[in-house]
Order: C-alpha cells, then structure tokens, then sequence
C-alpha cells in the first residue's frame, strides 16, 4: 500500500509497507493528490491551473495533463 500528500507544489509519496518516503515536485500548486484503483498511477489536481495531471507511480513522470474547461 502506498500514499499520497500533496504539499502547496509538491507531493509526498510513500510507500507504506518499506515506510520510504519520496518528494515529488509538480511545479505547481496542488490542491489535491489521490491514487488510481490499482496504485499504477495517481492523479495531482491544480485548481489555479484547472488542470488535472496523472502521473506514473513508479517513475513520477506525468502520464498525460488534461486541462479543464471549467470556469
């Protein structure tokens, strides 16, 4: 089991079992950080960008941004 917090333009991922703890920087403001079902990814929302980011969990590499269209 792994978790995710994020922190103002970063996030902490840890991996709960080994307890290692890795910052991840996402270059700008998170608001919220969650998990996919399956762990494999997670998703960092920026509400000041209206964008949403899904990263790969094993590289922290951003996956695809999707931006919003919401005002």
């Amino acid at each position: 089991p792994r978790a995710v917090v994020s922190l103002d333009d970063s996030v902490l991922l840890t991996d709960l079992a080994s307890q290692r703890t890795q910052r991840i920087d996402c270059g700008r403001a998170i608001a919220t950080a969650r998990f996919r079902k399956d762990g494999r990814q997670w998703i960092a929302a920026s509400r000041a960008e209206k964008l949403l980011s899904i990263y790969d969990t094993e590289s922290s590499r951003v996956v695809v941004p999707l931006p919003l269209a919401a005002r």
